[in-house]
């Protein structure tokens, strides 16, 4: 169901909070700026791309790699 799904990106979430914590500390900002441009990018074109997909919702709305992606772009916003 949608609440135990939601609840596990959660805990996805958390458990690479440290790395990309990591990742910031070490980054140039340069390398933030491409690394985020890139990942707004991709996630535009997996949203394009899969739009005439039957599993479009899955993908744009709960596969949890374009919600990571969504959650470093959030992360490098709120941290930097």
């Amino acid at each position: 169901n949608a609440v135990s799904w939601y609840l596990t990106l959660v805990v996805f979430f958390a458990l690479i909070t440290p790395i990309l914590m990591r990742w910031l500390g070490k980054s140039t900002s340069g390398a933030i700026a491409i690394a985020v441009t890139s990942l707004v990018i991709l996630d535009f074109l997996i949203g394009f791309l899969s739009i005439r997909l039957p599993a479009s919702h899955w993908i744009a709305y709960v596969c949890p790699v374009t919600r990571a992606f969504d959650y470093i772009i959030g992360g490098v916003h709120v941290f930097c």
